[in-house]
């Protein structure tokens, strides 16, 4: 924030930016009344930012909440907090007014993109208020990674790209902020984290859907004015509580979601993390190589992209299988490249029982030279190290999930589409000095993710191994029908020989396309591709650990090894309440010093 004697200050400002320009307006209304609501002292100042859907006669909103603390507050003796609380922003567009000669207009009546539109807030901000700490509260739809909804803007249309809202914050903000809150879709990426982590040190926010009404607000404003002598980072926690709590009772309408503080000083281009990810990003591009045989190119580890595919299916995923859970799929890839040693060692002991008993050695040391074990051999290494820094790296230091659908969910997700994806398409001005373009060219999300610091070579060097992906899973285009023949050498179970006559004829099944008469959706759920536990059916090794339900129409009265505080047990819904949760509404803490297994 820029220097100015005469702003106001306070020991901390929260900043509101509420982007409802669009199917949001109402929803910010209620934000801000929430806003009101909330109880706080003097040592917290809170501000908001309303971009309207409406641009005539008003334009943008901006308030300054509690107003009436102020001496300079006209609108004492009326109780309508929103309006006495509104501040004319100094580019405001006026109505006409035909009570003169010539309506009047104002100085610059267009109506802001949304890039202006949020800069234009903090530069009121920087103009009239100051504090020892910040935190801005993003309110608007995402994503913000390869996307172009985040804080969308009907009129006119136009939204918010990561590279444009870091060069904002860093516009307007010396020093970091303190913590930054979105209450948006598909926030917490570490493509995110990579690029504000500059400019911010603790985000909050969901890798996967926000409900539009999801967040308490007067908690979470109350809790920083009830621990504004803290840490940033405990205050932080101390929200993501307040979120816990709310988005807890949601699971009566059997709704999943998830939220996590990130730490961001811990995501530098030589910290643990993005290391680790280059790493294992190296070692999968070199599992994932092509030969040429006879002029031809062959992948030349096929079990290396079998095993990356298959991880990724089972991995926990977000907006529609476009992000997933960095954690949980390094830990799977882990999984994927130990079963596939272990499957070595059953054959080779299956097969030469006698010689293998003679080894003092293992089959995964007996095929080290083998240039396959050595690539799995690495990217299980980073795998691992990935799983440990979110184990003792504390970039993560507190998260949450309630329901089935998201329970593998550890606070940091990465972009990781199946297929290079074709949409949605940007356009970028030719020559951005030009103040009104008159020529455009076409941007990809690839192009554009791309560009992001975390996927260039010095940090993540995520891009090449998408690219690397891409290649290696793409099929080939279908050219002749083949058969499959008996093998007389044995080599394989049967050879692929071309026909040579014309194309084999599919059996037409239904010419019917799809559509909304049909009944039948045209794009499928995500989730049906996972399959998770969720309510109604459970995996068998989690049969014996269900609880039952007692009371009307249940059994009677539970045993002390059947209630809830008994880590082990699952829920008849199909989940149970972990961690930050469980503290949440009060069970017990699991003694984890106790040798004795608390499910046996």
């Amino acid at each position: 924030m820029s220097e100015n004697n005469n702003r106001k200050h306070s020991k901390w400002l929260v900043m509101v930016y509420l982007a409802g320009d669009n199917n949001l307006s109402a929803f910010s209304i209620a934000f801000m009344q929430q806003l009101e609501a909330a109880e706080y002292g003097h040592h917290v100042r809170v501000v908001a930012g309303f971009d309207s859907p409406t641009p005539w006669p008003k334009g943008a909103r901006y308030l300054e909440i509690k107003r009436y603390r102020d001496p300079s507050n006209p609108y004492k003796g009326m109780k309508w907090p929103l309006h006495n609380d509104l501040i004319q922003p100094g580019h405001i567009v006026v109505s006409p007014d035909f009570c003169e000669c010539e309506p009047r207009r104002a100085k610059a009546p267009d109506e802001p993109i949304a890039e202006e539109a949020l800069a234009r807030f903090l530069d009121w901000v920087q103009r009239y208020y100051a504090a020892d700490r910040y935190m801005l509260i993003v309110f608007g739809h995402g994503t913000l990674v390869a996307g172009n909804t985040f804080l969308a803007d009907t009129n006119p249309p136009s939204y918010l790209k990561l590279t444009e809202f870091c060069d904002i914050l860093e516009d307007h903000f010396e020093d970091k902020i303190d913590i930054l809150a979105f209450d948006n879709c598909v926030m917490n990426g570490i493509e995110t984290a990579v690029q504000l982590g500059r400019k911010v040190d603790y985000t909050l926010g969901s890798q996967g859907l926000m409900l539009a009404n999801g967040w308490p607000v007067k908690e979470i404003i109350e809790a920083v004015g009830s621990h504004y002598r803290r840490e940033p980072k405990y205050i932080a926690e101390q929200v993501l509580r307040a979120c816990a709590r709310n988005l807890l009772d949601f699971a009566l309408m059997e709704r999943s979601s998830e939220q996590a503080i990130c730490d961001l000083t811990k995501f530098g281009k030589d910290d643990a993390l993005i290391t680790s990810v280059k790493g294992l990003s190296t070692k999968l591009r070199e599992g994932l190589q092509f030969i040429y045989i006879k002029g031809e190119p062959v992948l030349l580890f096929p079990v290396v992209r079998d095993l990356v595919r298959l991880a990724r299916l089972e991995a926990q995923s977000y907006w529609s299988e476009t992000f997933v859970d960095l954690y949980d799929f390094a830990a799977l890839l882990l999984d994927k490249c130990n079963d596939y040693v272990a499957m070595l060692e059953g054959m080779m002991r299956s097969v030469f029982p006698d010689i293998l008993e003679d080894l003092t050695t293992t089959v995964k040391v007996y095929f080290t030279p083998w240039p396959l074990i050595k690539i799995l051999t690495d990217i299980a290494y980073w795998c691992r190290q990935i799983t440990e820094v979110f184990r003792c790296g504390e970039i993560v230091p507190y998260r949450y999930y309630v329901g089935p659908q998201m329970q593998y969910s550890n606070g940091i997700s990465i972009y990781f589409p199946w297929t290079l994806p074709e949409g949605p398409i940007t356009f970028e001005p030719e020559n951005e000095w030009e103040p009104k373009p008159q020529n455009y060219y076409l941007m990809t999300p690839f192009e554009e993710y791309k560009t992001y610091r975390f996927a260039s070579c010095e940090y993540g060097d995520w891009s090449q191994f998408l690219e690397a992906f891409f290649r290696a899973t793409l099929r080939n285009v279908r050219v002749v029908e083949y058969d499959y023949t008996e093998d007389d050498r044995n080599l394989r179970f049967f050879n692929k020989i071309p026909r040579a006559e014309n194309e084999r004829v599919t059996p037409v099944i239904d010419l019917q396309k799809s559509s909304s008469s049909t009944g039948e959706p045209d794009d499928s759920d995500y989730f049906q591709v996972k399959n998770y536990p969720r309510r109604f059916y459970i995996s068998p090794a989690d049969c014996k650990r269900r609880m039952d339900i007692y009371g009307i129409n249940g059994k009677g009265q539970p045993t002390e090894a059947e209630v809830t505080d008994k880590p082990c047990k699952v829920s008849y819904l199909g989940w149970n309440i972990r961690g930050l949760l469980a503290e949440v509404v009060d069970l017990p803490k699991w003694n984890r010093g106790n040798e004795k297994d608390p499910c046996a």
